[in-house]
């Protein structure tokens, strides 16, 4: 994946996935500090996963989203299916069906994972009112929150935010933040 960035936010060009990832791996921190890790998005063109991944993953690996921790699934540009991830082994897809629709509205969105991304840990899908850097602390508007479970099991210790992405550039990353 080759990362290019301008005004508009952070796209990619290359393979398109489910082989191609992103590791974010300047912001990785240790399972067990409870932090928050969010993203705040464009809407998708089509399918593609965010979230939380480790550094235990086989990079070669042609199913990117069974070997990251926990990754919401956006199905295609209208539709949310839910979350992705393993199930406690590397490799074995763990997934919890939770979805909504995307459609209508600003077309940006906040991605967040709390807890870790964690298995009981929350997980929130908000539309902001823009990509303007002064509504990505909105949560106002929120279109799916639940508790982590399903069969995805995240457990490994070092983790960072992932994102398996798109090829081209209508897809962008505007922000991500660990805290």
């Amino acid at each position: 994946m080759t990362l290019n960035r301008d005004v508009g936010g952070i796209w990619f060009t290359g393979l398109t996935p489910w082989r191609s990832w992103v590791k974010w791996e300047m912001a990785k921190w240790t399972r067990g500090q409870n932090k928050t890790c969010y993203w705040i998005i464009n809407r998708p063109t089509n399918y593609m996963m965010i979230g939380i991944g480790s550094d235990a993953t086989n990079e070669s690996n042609n199913s990117q989203y069974t070997q990251m921790e926990v990754e919401t699934y956006f199905q295609n540009a209208n539709t949310v299916w839910g979350l992705y991830g393993n199930n406690g082994t590397i490799g074995s897809s763990g997934n919890q069906s939770n979805s909504a629709s995307i459609s209508g509205g600003s077309g940006f969105f906040k991605v967040k994972f709390e807890g870790d991304g964690s298995k009981g840990g929350q997980f929130t899908l908000y539309r902001i009112n823009s990509g303007n850097k002064i509504d990505w602390d909105d949560e106002s508007q929120i279109i799916k929150t639940f508790a982590i479970a399903g069969t995805i099991n995240p457990n490994e210790v070092n983790i960072m935010p992932v994102f398996i992405a798109l090829n081209g550039g209508t897809h962008r990353i505007l922000a991500n933040l660990v805290e």
